[in-house]
């Protein structure tokens, strides 16, 4: 009986050390798996950002000559206005009411 209880205190404190050391490195492990996840989600979340705004760089391009003409279109508004209220100051100004 000394002998088999000797034998169990000395083998189950190992085991207990292969037990706890086995469960350190599978949680470990798992722990590695996840950061892998988690950074490949935020590279695929970069890449689907970077590809975004290029594509809408590429639409403010398209629409660099169509605000060109429409700064023009508004300057020539402008000059017609003024030049409409210099008319009508013109044909009115003789008139009193």
């Amino acid at each position: 009986m000394d002998g088999t209880l000797i034998a169990l205190v000395t083998v189950l404190p190992i085991l207990t050390a292969i037990c706890t050391l086995a469960a350190f490195f599978i949680a470990r492990i798992k722990d590695h798996h996840k950061d892998g996840e988690k950074w490949g989600r935020l590279q695929a979340d970069m890449s689907y950002i970077k590809e975004a705004m290029s594509r809408t760089d590429e639409n403010l391009r398209g629409l660099q000559p169509m605000m060109e003409r429409l700064i023009k279109v508004e300057e020539s508004i402008k000059a017609a206005h003024k030049r409409i209220d210099e008319l009508t100051d013109k044909l009115y100004a003789g008139r009193s009411d």
